[in-house]
């Protein structure tokens, strides 16, 4: 209770008009009310399998995540949090319903939740990963003092494949995402498998609310998030898998029903196996990041 309390006092300290509190089982049907909302994948909230997988994680005791509420109607508004409490590199994540997002909520929200993590922890700097076309989250995590720490290939997208799924979505690349190549200093194409790595320094949050104005991130011409990159990298991670079924179907004319059903689940459980290795295999990545990190503000 004491903690909930000196968290809630912070967040007093920055905005009147919202709160934060750690999520609690009584949030559930406005968590999945808000993944509805957000996600392109809404029929998956319809199953109550993926809702209880999904929630748990939600509530896993390795994560600190914290429903942001209106102060005055108690109305859920999205929430915050942190992924994994035990790395040492904490990712912090946010999302709220459209009706509270361009009003500044999600700033003072991430704001206030890092300075009390890293009272708590000493956390000297956190990590955050955005799409290349959501322009309103990367104004977000500048303006909380983020840098581009580089960009790292989507979960969904393997390295075999990445050169033809640039190739075959080419037409998504615009302006805009060309400008975000530049700041990242890569190639525009690479923003079509990759996502993008902020580094957020908690003097730089600190910095950030002693000039905060209260004002929303973005200009609203970039604050409509369309996910079409999101979109694209999971339209084509299917149609891969679909093609190499359809394959193995051609391929089966002399197979029993039973003996090509085995083949497909066990080329589906290869590709399960290699995505979680590749979450690993991030998290290994994000741990020497953050190691660089250190070792640049020592020598400074």
């Amino acid at each position: 209770m004491a903690e909930q309390k000196d968290l809630e006092m912070i967040v007093q300290s920055v905005r009147q008009d919202i709160r934060l509190r750690p999520l609690t089982d009584a949030d559930r049907t406005s968590y999945i009310e808000l993944q509805k909302e957000l996600s392109f994948s809404k029929e998956l909230y319809n199953k109550e399998s993926i809702v209880k997988n999904t929630w748990k994680d939600m509530l896993s005791e390795n994560s600190r995540r914290f429903a942001v509420v209106d102060a005055e109607t108690k109305a859920f508004c999205g929430y915050c949090g942190i992924k994994d409490i035990r790395k040492r590199m904490l990712e912090i994540e946010i999302e709220l319903l459209e009706r509270y997002q361009r009003k500044g909520i999600g700033y003072h929200a991430l704001a206030s939740m890092m300075k009390s993590i890293a009272a708590e922890y000493g956390t000297e700097a956190f990590m955050s990963r955005v799409e290349p076309d959501n322009y309103a989250s990367q104004k977000l995590m500048e303006k909380l003092g983020g840098k581009p720490n580089g960009t790292r290939l989507d979960i969904r997208i393997e390295e075999e494949d990445a050169a033809a799924f640039e190739e075959r979505y080419q037409s998504l690349i615009d302006d805009n995402i060309r400008m975000v190549a530049e700041k990242f200093q890569v190639e525009p194409q690479r923003l079509l498998t990759h996502v993008l790595l902020y580094r957020i320094p908690m003097p730089s949050v600190l910095a950030s609310l002693e000039k905060e104005d209260q004002t929303s991130c973005a200009p609203k011409k970039y604050m409509d998030y369309e996910k079409k990159i999101s979109r694209a990298r999971t339209a084509g991670t299917q149609l891969a898998i679909i093609e190499t079924m359809q394959e193995m179907l051609d391929a089966a004319t002399e197979e029993t029903y039973e003996e090509t059903r085995s083949k497909m689940i066990e080329f589906l459980n290869r590709k399960i196996e290699k995505t979680a290795a590749r979450l690993y295999e991030m998290d290994e990545d994000w741990e020497e990041h953050y190691g660089e990190f250190i070792k640049d503000e020592i020598k400074k």
